[in-house]
């Protein structure tokens, strides 16, 4: 027995209750059985056995050594709290530990349950040792295991093997106590590095939540920017299509009073031009008819007639293109039709926006407007494009800034644009002519 075991046992080879020592031994003893002492055998000579031994026909010098190698404290716990009807928490692993060595040179109920568990435990080395027949060949098999890492399921089967020697015996063992040397050793070397670890881990974790700390914050704020963003974009939107719902209003006040003037022009025009026409005929230019005078009080002559008919035909001709200009939105045949396209217009001439919007409106489309950056913000164009279904620019009437910040925006949103050669009236109906003939019209020039 271990010096340390045999210390704290006080030599008595029973387990005794934790809370009451002077109580019966759990372990319930059989028949007394007295081992043969192990002082008597001499180095290299092979005991006289032809069976494997039990752990209580072991010498009692290596049950320390057996049961501390081959044995889980785990498993001495499980036994002892079967055999004794009670847990052993209160029990530390150096005191079970001790009990079951103290108790190991007796055939009680516990140590035979421990037997059974270490057998069946390295049943499958003990199959291999067992086949050995010589001592040497057993000695290169045990240093196979402890090469191997199977120093608990080796040191059981060798120590129980019927061939085992005093000297082989004795190498085991001290084999077995320098590898506990070095266990320590290398717990306590694990334990420290583990604890180092611990320590460089917990100072990564803290900078890890001050680094996701900082993220949420982040994040946070950016959702903050966005969605103001997202309200001020939504502001901008609202406050154009009000605009453009007020200019239509407007429009559409006006136009039923300049049609109407329009017509009583025409209506007058055509009087007079039938008058002059009935008076030029007749050849009477007097005052009773109130025939047009000429600056000198004398009646016009048929020339000056016909070259004032020819003035008031051109511009009834000028007043009825604007009037059919005005009414070809009510011709359902009118082979020009946006179909509700939305058309933005940069750049130009301020003064003649109200003539193209008027124009677009007239052909079943909806205008938008931006200077081109003179009083316009350059950042309402992103907003505008992107209502819009298509994009004119007159490129000469147009800074270089605004003009690559259109193309810029254009490419972006994936719009068409159109490139104007002029900024005038008949260069705007040409391009608005081929885009409502168009069925998917892109990026060109006018």
């Amino acid at each position: 027995m271990c010096k340390y075991c045999e210390s704290a046992s006080g030599g008595r080879h029973v387990f005794e209750r934790h809370e009451n020592a002077k109580a019966a031994s759990p372990l319930r003893e059989g028949p007394a059985y007295h081992p043969a002492p192990a002082g008597n055998s001499r180095p290299g000579r092979v005991r006289s056995q032809t069976r494997r031994r039990k752990i209580w026909e072991l010498d009692p010098d290596i049950h320390c050594a057996v049961i501390g190698t081959c044995a889980p404290v785990s498993e001495l716990r499980r036994i002892y709290r079967k055999v004794n009807g009670s847990p052993a928490d209160a029990i530390s692993d150096y005191q079970i530990h001790n009990l079951f060595v103290r108790s190991a040179a007796g055939e009680h109920d516990g140590i035979k349950q421990l037997q059974r568990y270490l057998d069946t435990r390295y049943r499958s080395t003990i199959r291999r040792f067992g086949k050995v027949k010589d001592a040497q060949v057993l000695g290169e098999l045990w240093r196979f295991s402890v090469d191997s890492g199977e120093v608990a399921a080796g040191y059981w089967a060798l120590t129980t093997h019927p061939m085992i020697t005093d000297s082989l015996n004795a190498e085991a063992f001290g084999e077995v106590h320098m590898l506990s040397h070095l266990a320590g050793r290398t717990w306590q070397q694990e334990s420290s590095r583990r604890k180092e670890a611990e320590s460089r881990l917990q100072e990564k974790l803290q900078k890890l939540r001050q680094v996701e700390s900082a993220l949420n914050q982040a994040r946070k704020h950016l959702d903050r920017q966005t969605t103001s963003v997202g309200r001020m974009e939504m502001k901008i939107i609202q406050q154009e299509e009000t605009i453009s719902r007020l200019e239509s209003r407007v429009q559409s006040l006006i136009k039923p009073r300049e049609s109407e003037t329009q017509e009583k022009t025409i209506a007058t025009l055509r009087a007079k031009i039938r008058k002059l026409e009935r008076a030029a005929e007749a050849g009477n230019y007097d005052n009773q008819h109130q025939a047009p005078q000429t600056g000198f009080g004398m009646p016009p002559t048929p020339e000056d007639l016909v070259q004032e008919n020819r003035s008031l035909e051109a511009q009834l001709a000028n007043l009825l293109g604007s009037w059919r200009a005005t009414e070809r939105e009510k011709s359902p045949g009118n082979p020009v039709n946006l179909n509700g396209h939305c058309i933005l217009y940069v750049g130009g001439k301020g003064r003649v926006r109200c003539q193209f919007r008027r124009l677009v409106e007239l052909l079943n489309g909806k205008f938008l407007y931006h200077d081109g950056g003179r009083e316009d913000n350059h950042h309402r164009l992103p907003a505008l494009v992107s209502r819009a279904d298509i994009v004119l620019c007159p490129i000469s009437c147009v800074s270089h800034s605004a003009a690559n910040e259109v193309r810029r925006i254009c490419h972006y949103q994936t719009k068409p644009a159109v490139w104007l050669q002029a900024p005038s009236l008949s260069a705007f109906n040409a391009a608005l002519a081929e885009i409502a003939h168009s069925d998917s019209p892109g990026p060109h020039s006018h």
